[in-house]
């Protein structure tokens, strides 16, 4: 069963913040200290998610975990699940569609 983002999140994890959504498309702001983590999540559209600054674990399901740097990005697949840990503190943006929803684990 899928729980909504605020039963889900807790001071561990880190912040997440609309920049902007226009049309089709939002981009979210991922921040936060070394340590927190995005618990296990998955999202019913595909997310680009870059690193801004810091550095970051993302553990796609049946994967080996795959560290990103300031500069890096990913595809995440619609549907997969996944979690992010901050390996440093870290700064990410998350581009994705306006009408995605995340459902965590």
């Amino acid at each position: 069963m899928s729980a909504p983002i605020s039963d889900t999140l807790a001071a561990t994890a880190p912040e997440v913040q609309l920049l902007q959504s226009q049309d089709d498309l939002k981009i979210l702001a991922v921040s936060g200290q070394a340590g927190q983590t995005m618990p296990r999540h998955r999202c019913s559209h595909a997310a680009f998610m870059r690193v801004m600054a810091g550095e970051v674990s993302l553990n796609l399901a049946d994967q080996p975990p795959r560290r990103l740097v300031a500069g890096e990005h990913f595809l995440i697949p619609a549907m997969h699940w996944h979690d992010l840990q901050l390996v440093q503190a870290s700064q990410l943006q998350v581009l994705m569609q306006t009408n995605a929803k995340i459902f965590f684990a």
